[in-house]
C-alpha cells in the first residue's frame, strides 16, 4: 500500500552470503522497488567485511589510507568495496566519511576520517566516491557539516560543536565542498 523508497541493511540483518543472497531479492521485491543501502565504509564500520562469514578484503581504516598520501589508494578501496556491494545487490553505500578528524577526544569519528587536514582528506573523499561510482554504487558524504570536532557519540547522546561558520569554512566544509564539486548526489547530515 505504501511504496518503500529505501532500506538500510545493518550488520544484524546479515548472517552469511547464502542468507544475504536470499534476503536481498525479497527486499527489492517490496512495493516501490526500494534502493538498497548499507554503511560499508571500510575499517571499523563495515557490515559485510567485518562479518567473519564473508571472504572480502578488510581495510584497517580510512586514516591508514589517508596516511599513505596517495588518493589512488582511496579509489582502490572505494572501487573494491563498491564492486562487492554491487554483487550483493546494493545501490547506495553511506560512505565515505568526509569529516575532518580535528578533535583527538572524538570517540565516534577518529580513524573513520581520512585525515585531520582537510586539504589531505578532500582528494581521498573524491577518489573514494569515484571508486564507488565506477562500481555502479552511489556514494554519500557524511556527516555534514562536520562531526570530526565533537567529543560525544551522537548514537548515544547529544553532541555539539562550538566552531563558528567561518572556522568550519576553513576546515570541515572543505571536504564537503570537494564532494559536492565532484557531484556527489547524497549528503548525510550530522545530528549535532
Amino acid at each position: 500500500k505504501y511504496p518503500v523508497g529505501g532500506i538500510i541493511v545493518f550488520a544484524w540483518n546479515i548472517k552469511d552470503e547464502a542468507q544475504l543472497a536470499q534476503f536481498m531479492p525479497q527486499l527489492k521485491a517490496l512495493n516501490g522497488h526500494p534502493l538498497m543501502c548499507i554503511d560499508e565504509e571500510g575499517g571499523r564500520v563495515a557490515r559485510i567485511a567485518n562479518n567473519p562469514n564473508f571472504d572480502v578484503k578488510k581495510y584497517e581504516s580510512m586514516a591508514a589510507i589517508g596516511a599513505t598520501g596517495d588518493p589512488a589508494n582511496s579509489y582502490e578501496c572505494g572501487n573494491y568495496i563498491g564492486t562487492y556491494l554491487k554483487g550483493y545487490g546494493f545501490d547506495i553505500d553511506f560512505a565515505p566519511v568526509a569529516d575532518v578528524n580535528t578533535n583527538p577526544e572524538n570517540i565516534v569519528i577518529g580513524p573513520r576520517a581520512f585525515s585531520d587536514n582537510p586539504a589531505e582528506a578532500a582528494p581521498m573523499v573524491t577518489n573514494y566516491l569515484q571508486g564507488l561510482k565506477d562500481a555502479n554504487i552511489v556514494g554519500c558524504i557524511k556527516h555534514f557539516p562536520g562531526h570530526g570536532d565533537v567529543k560525544a557519540d551522537t548514537h548515544y547522546g547529544y553532541a555539539q560543536t562550538w566552531k563558528t561558520w567561518a572556522e568550519m569554512l576553513d576546515c570541515e566544509i572543505i571536504t564537503f565542498r570537494a564532494g559536492i564539486k565532484w557531484s556527489c548526489p547524497l549528503i548525510m547530515t550530522a545530528h549535532i
